[in-house]
């Protein structure tokens, strides 16, 4: 018989280009570039975030916000899920503007991060399969500052590794 054992990818970061000085916001965040899972076959993403912020008191939600987007490839071009705006995402890294956190839109809520106090790193571990039961054919993350401060000119990381089975 053989044995199943969990195996761990590489330690990716992705381009952050856009996210530094991220302003605070209900509606106007960043989107990351596709990361595409049709090779891979991961079961599951494990995913750190980490945002120092600028030093500015907490107000609105006190939160960062982080969503997976879901996007599938048609054969020819990713389509990925949407905002709730006539505006479609499409792969970044860029600024997208979506229909708001209190709105309807499919993106899935990966992880609420709390920030609490003036000049704090807000950081936290997640699992894509916190926000999808299932793998689709690649993601996107979409994180979206609510938390009264910018984020500061540097410092931000967003880096994955792909979680797997190996048959020995």
């Amino acid at each position: 018989m053989a044995d199943v054992t969990q195996t761990y990818g590489s330690y990716t970061t992705l381009t952050l280009t856009s996210l530094a000085s991220l302003a605070s916001s209900a509606t106007a965040g960043w989107i990351s570039d596709i990361i595409d899972n049709r090779t891979t076959a991961a079961l599951d993403y494990e995913l750190l975030l980490t945002f120092p912020m600028a030093n500015t008191a907490a107000a609105n939600d006190k939160a960062v916000y982080v969503f997976a987007v879901p996007a599938m490839h048609n054969g020819s071009a990713w389509v990925l899920a949407d905002g709730g705006t006539t505006t479609l995402p499409t792969a970044g890294p860029a600024t997208y503007t979506f229909g708001g956190i209190t709105s309807t839109n499919n993106f899935r809520l990966l992880v609420p991060l709390a920030y609490t106090a003036a000049d704090q790193v807000v950081q936290g571990v997640a699992f894509l399969s916190d926000a999808m039961r299932t793998m689709p054919d690649g993601f996107a993350l979409f994180v979206l500052n609510y938390s009264g401060a910018a984020f500061d000119g540097s410092g931000q990381v967003i880096a994955y590794k792909a979680i797997a089975n190996a048959v020995a």
